[in-house]
């Protein structure tokens, strides 16, 4: 796909909506579901559509190289530099990816445990958590 493609179209293949306010949410819902899995996939850390900025408490700022439709997550590591959350704002909400109980495979600590809370007006609910029950590779690859 075209590298001058939008957010949507280079990562999801979705057609842009035309409201910017439509655009905006859908744009921070997609980076969320998107860096969400960056904890069981390395190698999506690399995507060029997105501007890393490194903050003074260790955490680390994303946001998408996107004029027409800014979206920003905050990511926190711990002190051995795992990742542990990642958070942003959708609407009026702000949902927060958890990552628990990292497992070493071969070589990569994995999460085994995540959860996503939203809070809203003050409070914080949990909408899902789920636990890795089972682990293999995909990769015929003999460097794995």
């Amino acid at each position: 796909m075209d590298s001058s493609a939008n957010w949507e179209e280079r990562i999801w293949g979705l057609p842009t909506p035309s409201s910017p306010t439509r655009k905006n949410s859908l744009q921070q819902q997609l980076l969320l579901e998107y860096c969400g899995f960056m904890a069981w996939h390395p190698g999506s850390w690399l995507n060029l559509g997105l501007k890393w900025e490194s903050l003074p408490n260790g955490d680390l700022h994303a946001q998408l190289a996107n004029p027409e439709a800014p979206a920003t997550l905050t990511m926190r590591f711990d002190e051995e530099g795992l990742l542990r959350s990642l958070s942003g704002p959708v609407g009026a909400e702000t949902w927060t990816f958890s990552y628990l109980d990292f497992h070493s495979m071969q070589g990569i600590l994995v999460p085994l445990k995540w959860s996503v809370q939203i809070t809203r007006d003050g409070q914080t609910w949990t909408f899902l958590q789920g636990q890795v029950t089972d682990i293999a590779l995909n990769s015929p690859y003999s460097w794995w």
